[in-house]
């Protein structure tokens, strides 16, 4: 059977039958601290929207507050980067315990061009946290959307995520993959309820061989507006496949045959709209067969 551990996103409360332990707590650019957890994931810096900088971070990270393009922070802009990314950590974690998860994100394409420029930048961070934080898990989500209109995420599709692993074990590295569904979805220019019948499934077969570097799993809604805009991390499976019950069902039972391989993972429900809409989502993926678990790490779930 499929298991994942549930981790509580933002305001949402799982179903009562969910038991979950561990916290997904903002770690973007502009905080200063984090609030206390026993149990965490650190979600870093995604480059959306602008973000608004404290005075003090001119000071204390020169190359992440003057590595941005109209207030759009700008990531893994150089060695200096990750120097001050791994400061940044250390600060706003500062009297915490340390992290379970630090979930990182790609630069754009036109500020790291390949994947080896990135490996480059990012390999001094992972040994400085491993050295810091020696039980945390680093893991890199997909990423499609943004503000920044100049280019592309690097790690984007599933190609780009095979690559990665595939370059980042060459070079020793423990660095995880979260694979959001919905973004990969978006990347391909799709919309869900488009999505061709079986393309997506034989597309998704190249994430065979980096199977066991997928320590996260996201999954989310979307839901229409007035204006007939589809509104991300609104709504319920329901609604990102537009009542298409087939296209749903063939998504979750994918889901839950190709990670029924003993090895638990991160399950991150990003919905903000309320709860409804989460119970919604966690019922569909128990109708697949997927079980939701407290396990402290991955590793203890490793047949």
């Amino acid at each position: 059977m499929t298991r994942f551990i549930p981790v509580k996103y933002g305001k949402r409360n799982y179903p009562s039958n969910i038991i979950n332990s561990i916290d997904e707590l903002a770690g973007h650019f502009g905080k200063t601290a984090i609030p206390d957890s026993n149990r965490y994931s650190l979600h870093t810096e995604y480059s959306f929207t602008k973000r608004n900088f404290p005075p003090d971070y001119y000071s204390k990270y020169p190359s992440i507050a003057h590595s941005t393009h109209r207030g759009i922070p700008l990531l893994w802009a150089s060695k200096e980067w990750s120097e001050q990314f791994f400061k940044f950590i250390i600060d706003i974690t500062f009297e915490r315990k340390d992290p379970e998860i630090i979930e990182i994100h790609p630069p754009f394409k036109d500020c790291c061009p390949d994947i080896k420029d990135f490996l480059d930048r990012y390999l001094f961070f992972e040994k400085k946290i491993k050295e810091r934080f020696p039980k945390t898990k680093i893991c890199i989500e997909n990423r499609a959307g943004s503000q920044y209109t100049k280019s592309n995420f690097l790690i984007s599709n599933i190609d780009d995520i095979c690559e990665l692993i595939s370059e980042s074990r060459s070079r020793g590295s423990d660095l995880r993959v979260a694979v959001d569904y919905p973004q990969l979805f978006t990347t391909y220019g799709y919309e869900p309820k488009d999505v061709p019948m079986g393309w997506f499934e034989n597309e998704h077969k190249k994430l065979d061989d980096v199977k066991q570097s997928i320590s996260s799993v996201h999954l989310w809604g979307k839901r229409r507006n007035e204006k007939g805009k589809l509104n991300a991390h609104q709504g319920d499976l329901n609604s990102l496949f537009e009542g298409d019950q087939e296209r749903k069902e063939r998504l979750l039972n994918l889901i839950a045959s190709f990670y029924n391989d003993g090895i638990c993972r991160y399950f991150v429900p990003e919905v903000n709209s309320n709860d409804r809409d989460l119970k919604s989502i966690i019922d569909d993926c128990t109708k697949a067969g997927i079980e939701f678990t407290g396990e402290y790490y991955i590793d203890n779930c490793i047949n």
